[in-house]
């Protein structure tokens, strides 16, 4: 890779990358992205793509709620620029979202989160049982309540984080291929990044590389307290009519009907390095958390995804 120079250098082209990137270039600000594999190799393309502001941290809720809500907002905002920017639909839409419980102790703990939700002004309502099955008549019969509320999204991660990408090039972003092996400084200044090829003299860098981040650890002389998890996915042909609504429930979830004709459930939680190879043990995992909680609309299992 030739030298080059930039405003800021961004390592990582996964979505947050992409997305600083996008901004700064609407900003008038010169980037230029390094990425070791390609645009959303990772997460970011394998993601579901569920856009919930109820996972902010009960304890937390007064900070998070809003940030969480604020980022809904954004991408209600964001869609229809990127879509007229690169022509790329990556499918944003709202959702409804059922919190199930199929245990008194699962109830008590989403009702109490319920009513922390609604006093930050947050519109959610508990059903009980047989109203979470007029919504959908597949929920399982164990189902006990859920909370349900509107404030929900979904995406299609990959096709969002390739939008964001392509944007930021027509925004003047470079995004070029190559591998980063730590960061120069004179002093406490930064003076480039290098990577395998070569040296790319900056003095401004984002650290967009997730669970890698702990690579620049040496350069920047502390640790970076990040580390891997493997999240496992299936991707599930559904009989019957198309899911309308995503449901949740302990770790797990299932998405919406999307434009694939799948419904995406997951996920493992596994502390396994930088393993992306899918098991025959988290595919086992899933399906029974997915068959367990639902009635007979399984058709096809087709595939899943491991990534960090």
């Amino acid at each position: 890779m030739e030298a080059k120079k930039a405003d800021v250098m961004i390592i990582g082209a996964g979505v947050i990358g992409c997305a600083i990137a996008y901004f700064l270039g609407k900003a008038g600000v010169k980037t230029v992205i390094i990425e070791k594999d390609s645009i959303g190799a990772h997460a970011s393309g394998y993601a579901p793509g569920i856009l919930n502001p109820q996972v902010a941290i009960p304890e937390h809720v007064g900070i998070m709620l809003p940030m969480t809500t604020k980022s809904l907002q954004l991408h209600k905002e964001l869609y229809q620029p990127l879509l007229e920017e690169t022509g790329i639909d990556y499918d944003f839409h709202q959702s409804a979202l059922l919190t199930l419980a199929f245990t008194e102790i699962e109830a008590n703990e989403i009702m109490n989160r319920l009513e922390i939700l609604k006093r930050q002004g947050y519109k959610i309502n508990w059903l009980d049982g047989d109203a979470v099955r007029l919504i959908d008549g597949r929920i399982s019969d164990m189902v006990i309540g859920a909370a349900y509320s509107e404030e929900a999204g979904e995406v299609d991660s990959y096709r969002y984080t390739l939008a964001l990408a392509q944007a930021a090039e027509k925004y003047g972003a470079e995004i070029c291929n190559g591998q980063f092996t730590g960061l120069k400084r004179k002093g406490t200044k930064l003076t480039a990044v290098q990577l395998s090829s070569g040296d790319i003299a900056c003095e401004c860098v984002v650290l967009a590389m997730g669970p890698w981040a702990g690579l620049a650890a040496s350069s920047l002389g502390f640790s970076i307290p990040v580390s891997p998890q493997k999240g496992q996915t299936l991707r599930v042909r559904a009989s019957g009519s198309p899911f309308a609504t995503m449901l949740a429930w302990n770790a797990n979830y299932n998405t919406t009907t999307r434009n694939d004709a799948l419904i995406y459930h997951g996920a493992t939680h596994e502390d396994a390095g930088f393993d992306e190879e899918p098991s025959s043990e988290g595919r086992d995992k899933l399906h029974g958390a997915f068959a367990g909680r639902s009635r007979n609309y399984i058709a096809d299992c087709l595939s899943q995804a491991a990534h960090p």
